[in-house]
């Protein structure tokens, strides 16, 4: 969706952070997938790990720019296997995702804390 920028900034700011939101949804996953995340699940016992919930923190949009950052605060949350010992099924996190011009959604700067 090319334009994806410029349609935001057209946007009143109320109407701005769902839009984000939005973008946002599909690429969750990517969290789950990335080195910093799977290095703090394998010490756990738990599997299927998804994100259950997610904030947008701050973002920087700007019309003239060709990117859009986003700073987010991630949980996630994964199953415990049957008769292993328990070591947390839960994960808390933070994540700069950056936007592109098409809405396609890159991320850096993954953490990721073992909670519970």
């Amino acid at each position: 969706m090319p334009g994806f920028i410029k349609k935001l900034t057209t946007l009143p700011k109320e109407k701005q952070k769902p839009e984000l939101e939005s973008a946002l949804r599909g690429s969750l996953h990517q969290l789950v997938e990335s080195d910093e995340f799977y290095v703090v699940t394998s010490s756990t016992n738990a599997t299927d790990w998804k994100v259950t919930g997610y904030k947008i923190k701050s973002a920087s949009i700007d019309t003239h720019a060709k990117e859009i950052d986003v700073i987010l605060a991630y949980v996630a949350t994964g199953v415990q296997q049957p008769g292993k010992p328990a070591f947390g099924t839960k994960i808390e996190g933070e994540a700069k995702a950056i936007l592109d011009d098409d809405g396609k959604v890159n991320y850096d700067d993954v953490t990721a804390d073992l909670v519970d």
